[in-house]
């Protein structure tokens, strides 16, 4: 698939590797440094974690440890003001393409696109299609309840189907 192409397997993709990568932030296992998925596989690093702090997770709880992660940051940075406004890539992209004189020089990012793959990013991860921050719903699902219920702006959005 092109770079400049926003399918929506992007966002899917997206959502699920970034609370990959949230959890072994979590065991700080840096990224830059060590890169995880070269030094041994999924299963030797549960057995690492198991070995450090007698935490016997599994695949699936290691997600949602990551997906609470990214969740309170979240819910942090609506705290301070941040949303969708704020999950925007930059108008030259949109408009001029990249500048580079690189293969990629020239292509640009379908605005509406673009748009679309943050909408179904939002929708992964249970959050306010509108302001891009976690629902009171998906907080208290993850057993964050109490962030919830601090002073941020969040809309409060009916639960579908």
């Amino acid at each position: 698939m092109p770079p400049e192409e926003m399918a929506l397997a992007k966002g899917r993709f997206t959502a699920y590797t970034q609370r990959f990568v949230s959890a072994l932030d979590s065991f700080s296992i840096c990224q830059f440094c060590f890169h995880t998925w070269a030094m041994y596989n999924l299963v030797e690093l549960l057995k690492v974690m198991k070995a450090a702090t007698g935490w016997d997770y599994t695949m699936q709880e290691f997600m949602l440890l990551g997906e609470r992660r990214v969740n309170l940051m979240r819910a942090f940075n609506a705290r301070e003001g941040f949303s969708s406004k704020d999950d925007m890539l930059p108008e030259r992209l949109f408009e001029d393409g990249l500048l580079d004189d690189g293969p990629g020089r020239g292509r640009k990012i379908d605005r509406q696109a673009f748009l679309r793959c943050r909408e179904e990013y939002y929708r992964l991860n249970g959050w306010d299609p509108e302001s891009g921050n976690p629902t009171p719903v998906k907080l208290r699902e993850l057993g964050l309840g109490w962030a919830a219920e601090l002073p941020w702006p969040v809309r409060q959005v009916r639960a579908t189907g």
